[in-house]
This record gives C-alpha cells, structure tokens and sequence, in this order.
C-alpha cells in the first residue's frame, strides 16, 4: 500500500499501518451489520437524490443494513416501499407520509389511507411547519439543495403557493387541533406505527407527546432533537419520546451529540443518517463514520448500537408479526 510523502513521492506504508488500516476497514464496516436507518432520502422525489428506493435496499443490504425508513416530502410513499422488499429480499425497506400541504396537512384522510398501504411512520409537517405563526408564505424548503435552473426555483410563483403555516396547536388557545386528535387516534388503532413530531416547534412537541401517550400511541420519535435544549429534550423523553439525532453535516458538532446522549441516555436516542439529498455523502458513509465518532466522543460500542440498531429495530417492530390487513402487495 502507498501513500503520498509531503514532498509528493509516494512511500510504502509500514507493516504496523497497514495491519491497522486493515483492521479498521473491516471493523468499521461489520459494525454496520444490523443497522437500522430510520430517515434516509430516495428518488422519485420533487428534490434531487444520490439513488432511488432500489439502488438503496440493494447497497444497504451489501453491507449487512437490517432496514431503513425512505422519507418523501411530497407525497406517501408506502406503497414504493412495498414493492422495493418484493423485488430486494433480505432487506425491510418501509415508508410514511409528511403531514406537508401537499397531502392536505393535518389530513386524517391521508393518515388513514397512508397507513392502510402499509406507512411505518407519520411525520408531523416541514414545509410550512414550526412557525406558530398565521402568515401564509411561500415555502423554499430544501432550496438549497437545489441547483440554480431547478424549476421550483425558475417557474413563476403562483398565488395559491403561499400557504398558512401548519400548526398542530391553536394560536389563542394552546390546545391541540381537532385533526391531530384523529391522526393520534389512527396511530394508536394502528399499534406499530410511529408517530415522527418532524419540524414542529418545541412548543407543539411538548403538547403533542403527552397527549398521544394518553390517546395510546406507544411509538414517538423527536426529530432533529438536537435543536432542542438539554432540558427540553429530557422532558420530551420524561413524557415518552425517543430522540431522533440525524448526523450532522458539520463534523463539528459530532461531540454535541455524543455529550447529548450521554446526558440523556443512549437507550432513549435513536441515530438516522438524514442523507440522500445530491449535495450530501452517502449514508452508509455518513452513518460509518459516526458510529466511529460516537465512540470517539465517549460512547461505548454498545451504547452506539442502541441508537443504531436495538432500538430503531424496536421501534419498527422488526421481530413482531406483521399487520395481516395491510400492505397487500
């Protein structure tokens, strides 16, 4: 094996490097084995994305991925998924649907048939959620994704596409809206799917958790948690949610999250790439590299396959029986 001096000739590695370069390499990638990634982007999609739903299961099964959860902006995507596991055995690949206003918002409708088809996890809004505020906007969500000459960015703006924000509470009351009641409900009646809060505002989080325990939904995932407080998310997980940390573009704030889930304990927090997107790296990439760096910040390895295998393997219910009267691909 060769390497490249300062002074741009390349040298033979030493017998000590390269027995640890081999090592590392393959330790790095058995760790990968029985990972279960529960936010990863696919085509087809409105937004530009490194593979589509295929090309994933196949490259996450390569490298010994358990299941993963595709997560589409725009529209429900569990019957996809559906037929991704039919034609890529030894893989559970699932789906959802965003509460975004392109299915209706808070859309109990959508919510039903979404989890008829077989939905794993409802997310609760992104587009135009989080605002607590009542002033339509137009959304340029993930624009920065996307390249210059991508039509979201060149068509002309339409009256209708500013749309009021998506709030989940009453502005004058604080309670909870009628329609979110009736999507919890659904939830619950369902028994194995999650309830994702998204990109609601921490404020709505701290209302929704407490009331979906008492509507009997069992599985609630914070997402981006890591924007909440330490405070904030202690008392998300005193009330019943499990923490979802997506990994950080920014390397730097790798320790962040390390010193979050030591705080609040690894048993309580899941780790989701948040990968797909063209401007991003490859999540089996992204997820290697901070399995490491979890661990390098302190976390045993046990406690990183908590977050990244046995509980997000819990939460998908990948060693319970099947719902019979759903998904009948």
């Amino acid at each position: 094996m060769l390497y490249r001096s300062d002074q741009g000739r390349e040298e033979s590695l030493d017998a000590e490097s390269i027995d640890f370069l081999k090592g590392f390499q393959k330790g790095s990638w058995q760790w990968l084995r029985g990972v279960s990634d529960l936010h990863v982007y696919c085509l087809p999609c409105v937004y530009q994305r490194l593979f589509d739903e295929i090309e994933l299961a196949k490259q996450f099964r390569a490298v010994g991925y358990r299941a993963f959860v595709s997560k589409r902006h725009h529209c429900c995507n569990a019957d996809s998924t559906k037929l991704v596991m039919k034609h890529v055995p030894g893989i559970k690949v699932f789906g959802g649907v965003v509460l975004n206003w392109c299915v209706g918002g808070l859309n109990p409708h959508a919510v039903d048939a979404a989890i008829l088809m077989g939905a794993k996890i409802v997310w609760l809004g992104n587009m135009h959620a989080g605002t607590l505020s009542k002033v339509p906007f137009y959304s340029q969500y993930n624009w920065h994704n996307l390249p210059d000459d991508h039509i979201l960015k060149t068509r002309e703006a339409k009256k209708w596409m500013a749309a009021p924000p998506i709030n989940v509470i009453d502005l004058e009351t604080g309670e909870l809206t009628p329609d979110v009641y009736d999507i919890m409900d659904l939830i619950a009646d369902a028994g194995d799917v999650i309830l994702n809060t998204c990109h609601i505002s921490y404020k709505e989080c701290a209302a929704v958790v407490p009331a979906a325990r008492r509507a009997g939904v069992t599985r609630i995932m914070i997402d981006h948690a890591h924007r909440f407080t330490l405070d904030e998310q202690k008392r998300l997980v005193e009330m019943g949610a499990v923490l979802e940390y997506d990994i950080p573009k920014d390397e730097s704030r790798h320790k962040a999250i390390a010193e979050f889930a030591k705080a609040i304990g690894p048993e309580h927090c899941v780790l989701t790439s948040g990968m797909g997107a063209a401007t991003h790296c490859h999540p089996i990439d992204e997820m290697r590299h901070m399995l490491f760096s979890l661990k390098m910040n302190g976390l045993s390895e046990k406690e990183v396959d908590l977050m990244t295998k046995i509980t997000p393997a819990k939460l998908l219910g990948l060693d319970e029986e099947p719902k019979p009267w759903r998904g009948y691909i």
